[in-house]
C-alpha cells in the first residue's frame, strides 16, 4: 500500500511522527475507534494503520486492516473512498460508517455478505443485571467446544473460526459459559481494556434459548468488565431483533450504526 495523494486529501501510514496526531483524534470518540485504539496498542505486529489527511494534516479518515483481511474504516465520505481504493487484497471483512454504504458498494461490487451492524453502549452503573444461572469459567481446553458451538449457533458469521483462533484469544479475554448434561450449550467473550470493555461474541445453541442462558451469561462478562472499564460496547445485527432485545434489557444503548461487507 503506497502512499497515495487525492486533490484534497492525502494517505499516509502511521508512523511514529503522526502517533500524536493519531492519538489525539481517536480518543476524541473511544467507542467508535474502539478498534483502531485496541489493534495500534495491543496487536501492532498484525496491524497497518492509515490515515487520510487534508492539507493542513488535520485527520479526514483513518484505516486500520488486522491481518491483512479485517478492515475496519472511518471518515468522510472522500476519506473512505481513497482510503478503500489503498487495499490491494480483495477478500476482506469491511465496516465502513452507515452513511458510506454506496462507496464501498463501488469499492468491492461483488461480496459474499452485507449487514448493518449497531454499536450499542452501557456506562458502569447503569447496567441491569440479573445471573439466573451461574456461567462457569472456560479454560483453552474448551476452544473445540467453543468452535463446535459458533458454527451451530450462527454459520453465516462463524463458519471460518477455528478452534486454533479461539485458543490464542484466552490469553486477553474472559470466556464463560453453561453446559448441560456435560456439554457447552451457551458462551460469551469480553476483553477488557480500560476505559472500554468490549463483549464480542455470545450465542446459545437452538435448542437451548429462552431459558436465561444468554442474559446470564451477559451480566457476568459485565461484571467481570466493569471492574476495570468505565464502558462497554457489544455489536448486533440490525435484523437480529432477539438480541437487541436482549441487550437493551440489560442497559444497552444505541451509539452507531455501520455498514459491513464481506467479499
Amino acid at each position: 500500500m503506497a502512499v497515495s495523494i487525492s486533490s484534497k486529501l492525502r494517505v499516509a501510514a502511521l508512523n511514529a511522527d503522526l502517533e500524536p496526531v493519531f492519538w489525539a483524534h481517536v480518543n476524541q470518540d473511544p467507542l467508535d475507534f474502539y478498534f483502531f485504539i485496541y489493534d495500534w496498542k495491543f496487536k501492532r505486529d498484525q496491524t497497518k494503520m492509515f490515515m487520510a489527511l487534508d492539507e493542513a494534516d488535520a485527520v479526514a479518515g483513518l484505516m486500520v486492516v488486522y491481518t491483512d483481511c479485517i478492515v475496519q474504516v472511518r471518515g468522510s465520505r472522500e476519506a473512505v473512498r481513497l482510503l478503500l481504493n489503498q487495499l490491494d487484497v480483495e477478500e476482506v471483512m469491511v465496516q465502513v460508517p452507515l452513511d458510506c454504504e454506496d462507496v464501498v458498494a463501488a469499492r468491492f461490487p461483488v461480496f459474499e455478505q452485507k449487514a448493518t451492524p449497531i454499536l450499542l453502549f452501557l456506562k458502569r452503573g447503569e447496567e441491569n443485571i440479573k445471573v439466573m444461572i451461574k456461567p462457569e469459567t472456560l479454560c483453552i481446553d474448551t476452544a473445540e467446544e467453543i468452535a463446535k458451538l459458533m458454527h451451530k449457533a450462527y454459520p453465516e458469521f462463524w463458519s471460518v473460526i477455528t478452534a486454533e483462533g479461539i485458543e490464542a484469544t484466552f490469553a486477553e479475554a474472559f470466556w464463560v459459559g453453561i453446559r448441560r448434561e456435560g456439554k457447552l450449550v451457551a458462551f460469551g467473550k469480553a476483553v477488557s481494556k480500560s476505559p472500554v470493555g468490549h463483549v464480542s461474541w455470545i450465542a446459545t445453541h437452538a435448542d437451548y434459548r429462552d431459558r436465561g442462558y444468554a442474559t446470564s451469561i451477559l451480566s457476568a462478562l459485565l461484571k467481570m468488565l466493569f471492574e476495570s472499564s468505565e464502558t462497554a460496547i457489544i455489536y448486533v445485527l440490525s435484523e437480529n431483533a432477539t438480541a437487541m432485545h436482549l441487550y437493551s434489557k440489560v442497559g444497552f444503548k444505541p451509539y452507531k450504526r455501520y455498514v459491513y461487507v464481506k467479499t
